[in-house]
């Protein structure tokens, strides 16, 4: 299965799926590059984020007080000329200022993030492209294939599920969500658990 996506500005990415790696492929005008990846060392369950830069969100906040100011300056200004210029120029902040808002929050969860294990990114996808229902298989069977092949070089002993709650939790540290304490105290608990046949944690990500 191949995906291609194209984005304004940013070239096209082509992420075909084999049987033990992925290949992704970037180009952009002459410039191509070519990457593989091995499904054993990503993480199964990737993140959703906004694709918007959160300094929209900055950017929106510094316009709107400027048009505060600029609307309470032309109240108390005594150039009856200049005021409604000024007031004028804060309500097309005050606009721009909600545009930059709105372009931040429609965006939120629109790009789909797969890591390796040790947490960095790998790759990333858009949603919706090509289309809504080719996007979400794709997700779906990169998913299916990191697991199963996780599961295939698991240690002798320790279930495929096991190792995946352990990569997720080592994850979890690596971005300085869990405590080292934290850490080792699920880690133990999900070991405590291999030779019972079932498995509870104390710890669960949100």
């Amino acid at each position: 299965m191949t995906l291609k996506q194209k984005r304004p500005g940013s070239g096209t990415t082509e992420i075909q799926l084999l049987d033990d790696k992925l290949i992704v492929r970037y180009s952009k005008g002459s410039n191509r590059t070519e990457s593989s990846i091995n499904y054993t060392s990503l993480l199964v369950d990737p993140d959703y984020r906004a694709s918007a830069d959160k300094r929209l969100v900055v950017a929106a906040g510094f316009a709107a007080l400027m048009a505060s100011f600029l609307m309470f300056s032309s109240r108390g200004g005594q150039d009856t000329e200049l005021s409604p210029v000024m007031v004028m120029a804060g309500l097309i902040l005050l606009g721009l200022s909600a545009l930059l808002v709105r372009k931040y929050f429609t965006s939120k969860f629109d790009l789909c993030l797969f890591y390796y294990g040790n947490g960095s990114p790998a790759f990333n996808l858009n949603r919706n492209q090509p289309d809504q229902e080719t996007y979400e298989k794709f997700v779906a069977d990169v998913s299916r294939r990191v697991k199963t092949s996780i599961d295939e070089i698991s240690p002798p002993g320790l279930p495929g599920s096991i190792a995946l709650e352990l990569e997720k939790l080592g994850r979890l540290k690596d971005r300085n969500l869990l405590t080292e304490e934290e850490f080792a105290k699920a880690k133990e608990g999900l070991l405590s658990q291999i030779d019972k046949g079932s498995r509870t944690m104390g710890f669960h990500q949100s």
